[in-house]
């Protein structure tokens, strides 16, 4: 398991937004948590909440799009990220995000998503119980999310790639063309 993931702090939250509102929407987690699910079932069991949690384990990238799109909302308040490929990736399949304020994610979700301190066990629990109870809150989300992902289009990343190349082309040969 990877501490930075977050996932201790991830069923705290679950457990207290369960507290602050009544709501059925179970905690699937994704991912191999080998090593750490049995620490999960007794931390859950601890706050009252094993019968709402699931845990998938490894699930294949083709079948990712379908778990998505099952999702309530997509929770990620990972402690530090590179770039957040699965925040995007819900983004994508229209599915309200919950991400952190930190490293690349704030950039890549300010303005789309609902932002949580990952250390703040309240405000993610807030933010959960928010958006799993406010349909219209959560479909706005989901609505800024689909704008957003789309940004992160590959044949849209080639295209800038390739405007950029032939700027610095045009400004070499713009430069040469007056030294000449």
């Amino acid at each position: 398991p990877k501490p930075h993931k977050n996932l201790a702090n991830v069923l705290r939250a679950y457990a207290r937004a369960r507290e602050l509102q009544d709501f059925e929407a179970p905690l699937v987690f994704v991912g191999d948590k080998s090593g750490a699910e049995s620490q999960l079932n007794n931390l859950a069991e601890s706050l009252g909440v094993r019968d709402h949690v699931q845990m998938l384990g490894h699930v294949a990238q083709e079948a990712l799009p379908a778990v998505y799109q099952g999702a309530s909302l997509f929770l990620y308040p990972t402690l530090y990220e590179g770039f957040g490929l699965p925040v995007i990736e819900a983004m994508a399949s229209g599915v309200a995000v919950i991400t952190s304020d930190n490293s690349a994610l704030k950039e890549v979700a300010e303005g789309y998503a609902h932002l949580v301190n990952p250390l703040d066990v309240e405000g993610m629990a807030k933010a959960i119980a928010h958006c799993v109870t406010d349909e219209e809150h959560r479909s706005a989300l989901a609505r800024l999310g689909l704008r957003r992902a789309a940004d992160f289009d590959w044949r849209r990343t080639a295209e800038k790639t390739l405007e950029t190349y032939l700027a610095v082309i045009r400004s070499r040969e713009k430069s040469n063309g007056e030294e000449g």
